[in-house]
């Protein structure tokens, strides 16, 4: 499992503290999951919601709706395809969830079921994974630095009402950055140390000006090769830049999920 195959639904999910019951009853909400099979071995990468409806009180998912889906993200993403589904619910399995696992078996080739329960605590476990037969399998979750950034900086600066949660990598760059200040502020006390010296305002020690030495020392192999400590230097500072643009399109494309999901179940709901 990657991060944002159950990190999509998560958003998605109605909490309880939001009014999110409706007729007393948490509502499901259900999706596709894409991803790559290769050898027996699934990864899943990525998901979006379905339009659901009922018939007879039974659940049902709009096939149209979902063969567009796969087609827009084919174009994007070609490697991807539709390994299974997601749901949100309790821990066991429900009869309209075995009734949804046959019809997407006729929709995908041996689909995967995803079951997220957002209503326990987070030392609990919150993911069930189902193969086809709907016999529960073992799972792992894995994630690149690129994704943790991002689901990291989304998870912390979406927790409501707190505007002052920052996510690790933040406050390891902040942390990174003050010392980095620091540093410039010691060297020049030190520099203005030496040009007073130099110009006789400043009595001479022989330990500060070894101690100076030795800074300068360290990093004299970088200034006989300027070419190289630049191209060096710029290629951290673009990814530096480049994990902070990834968080900030990470919180970008959870805000616009999120919208969309709220349009998904006000357009269901009017239907």
């Amino acid at each position: 499992l990657r991060p944002f195959a159950i990190f999509t639904p998560r958003n998605e999910c109605p909490k309880p503290l939001e009014g999110a019951y409706f007729n007393r009853r948490l509502v499901q909400v259900f999706g596709a999951v894409l991803g790559k099979v290769d050898e027996g071995h699934v990864e899943m990468v990525n998901s979006f919601e379905l339009r659901m409806f009922t018939v007879d009180g039974d659940v049902r998912f709009n096939e149209e709706f979902l063969r567009q889906r796969l087609v827009q993200y084919k174009e994007v993403f070609p490697e991807l395809d539709a390994v299974g589904w997601y749901c949100t619910g309790g821990e066991d399995l429900e009869s309209n969830e075995i009734t949804l696992q046959s019809l997407f078996a006729d929709a995908m080739d041996s689909p995967l079921l995803v079951k997220l329960n957002p209503n326990v605590d987070s030392q609990a476990k919150r993911c069930d994974l189902y193969a086809n037969e709907l016999t529960e399998v073992d799972w792992t979750l894995v994630s690149e630095q690129s994704e943790r950034i991002g689901i990291d900086h989304i998870a912390k600066l979406s927790q409501a009402g707190d505007d002052a949660a920052v996510s690790i990598e933040g406050k390891q760059m902040r942390a990174a950055s003050s010392a980095v200040g620091m540093l410039l502020d010691r060297m020049e006390i030190i520099c203005k140390y030496l040009k007073g010296v130099q110009e006789g305002r400043f009595p001479p020690n022989d330990e500060i000006i070894r101690e100076a030495n030795k800074v300068s020392s360290m990093h004299i192999m970088d200034f006989r090769f300027p070419a190289d400590f630049d191209e060096g230097f710029k290629s951290q500072e673009r990814d530096a830049r480049a994990a902070m643009l990834l968080a900030k399109m990470t919180e970008i494309c959870g805000t616009l999920s999120n919208l969309q999901a709220c349009s998904g179940f006000f357009w269901t709901t009017a239907m």
